[in-house]
């Protein structure tokens, strides 16, 4: 797959940008760090303490994989597990940026006016989730 010089430029934002936000704990990075015992508070804080750091880790590994091989002209096959999980990191802070939901059907982004507060995120959105099927589809051998 080759991206354009357009396609490079707004790809190559958006690693920094994202590791950004979850370094900082931003509310749009929650998607990135589910909790894992919702209905035990202090379980929850022993998870956060100790396995946030962990988790927060491999996923700006993917992100910086991500930034530093986007330019490459062929990837290796770790380095596209690498982007997968960037690009679905990138995707879930955008989505609750924009706020979709969980299960929800993404509204095509044709069909809203270009005045919707959320009609460029859906773009982009909706083009991270055709890049990430296309390197799904690469993978298989399809």
């Amino acid at each position: 797959m080759v991206l354009s010089p357009h396609e490079l430029s707004v790809l190559e934002s958006l690693p920094e940008q994202t590791a950004t936000l979850a370094r900082a704990g931003d509310p749009s990075t929650a998607r990135l760090f589910p909790p894992a015992y919702i209905d035990d508070p202090y379980s929850e804080a022993d998870y956060i303490t100790y396995s946030r750091p962990d988790l927060l880790g491999a996923t700006i590994e993917a992100l910086e994989v991500f930034r530093t091989t986007i330019s490459s002209d062929a990837i290796s096959q770790q380095d596209a597990l690498s982007w997968l999980k960037a690009l679905n990191s990138i995707r879930l802070v955008i989505g609750t940026k924009i706020n979709i939901q969980e299960n929800e059907e993404v509204p095509d982004p044709e069909s809203i006016g270009q005045d919707d507060v959320r009609s460029q995120g859906l773009l982009l959105y909706s083009y991270l989730t055709w890049l990430q099927s296309e390197l799904l589809e690469a993978l298989s051998g399809d």
